[in-house]
């Protein structure tokens, strides 16, 4: 037998052996499941008592009870997670210039990146929250970010990284945008912008980190009444000189 057809199958029968990682919707179905599983565990007083139960609440509980709400609140957040993981997923395949990928390989390409940019996007902004020690409203935290109580968590800081963890994708179907609106104005806004490749800014989905101070938010530009967005400039590295 030649080497090449040798090394074919052996990349092949590798190939074979190596489970697929499975896509977001059958994670999303897994962590329900997982959920269910564990609410069937519960007896009626417990069930009922661990979902009305909130956070702010949870001290109140009996001990026993308050180690079973942790437990059900990490697989409530974890289909929380892949809920708007699949989400933000939906709402890049359905991004005009989609037609460019809607058969065969391309349609592969456009989903394994939309999975890719899912998988990232959400799990940072909750990453940078803390990374900022991020309070609420967002705007008080501009506040403490000017008297230099906090270092980081102004818009550009939230743009900037999550542009940073994107762009180590290396993404062939979607384009990263910076948008700014409102330039040089004491409300001046600054954002990262997903579109389909060689598309314009109109045709994009936001990813604003800083509107709800951390908590995941994404909306098409047109849909987007509240900024009059503009392709901006990138404020890589230490920007505050630029401010």
């Amino acid at each position: 037998m030649k080497t090449g057809v040798l090394i074919s199958l052996v990349l092949l029968m590798t190939l074979l052996a190596v489970p697929a990682r499975a896509s977001l919707e059958q994670d999303l179905q897994d962590a329900r499941e997982r959920l269910a599983i564990f609410d069937q565990s519960l007896n009626f007083h417990e069930r009922k008592t661990l979902r009305q139960t909130s956070e702010r609440d949870r001290s109140s509980l009996e001990p026993q009870l308050r180690v079973k709400w942790d437990e059900r609140n990490r697989f409530k957040r974890e289909v929380e997670s892949f809920g708007k993981m699949l989400d933000l997923k939906q709402r890049l395949m359905a991004l005009p210039g989609r037609e460019a990928f809607d058969s065969g390989s391309a349609l592969l390409k456009r989903e394994d990146e939309t999975e890719k940019v899912a998988r990232t996007a959400v799990p940072a902004f909750g990453e940078l929250r803390k990374h900022y020690e991020m309070i609420r409203p967002a705007i008080l935290h501009n506040f403490f970010v000017n008297l230099r109580l906090k270092e980081q968590g102004f818009c550009w800081h939230w743009a900037r990284d999550l542009t940073d963890r994107l762009k180590a994708l290396h993404l062939e179907t979607f384009d990263l945008l910076w948008a700014t609106a409102r330039g040089g104005t004491m409300r001046e806004h600054n954002t990262v912008v997903l579109v389909s490749k060689g598309h314009e800014l109109k045709d994009g989905l936001v990813l604003d980190g800083w509107k709800y101070a951390g908590k995941p938010f994404w909306i098409r530009v047109t849909d987007d009444k509240k900024h009059p967005w503009k392709l901006g400039e990138y404020y890589g590295g230490d920007a505050e000189t630029q401010r």
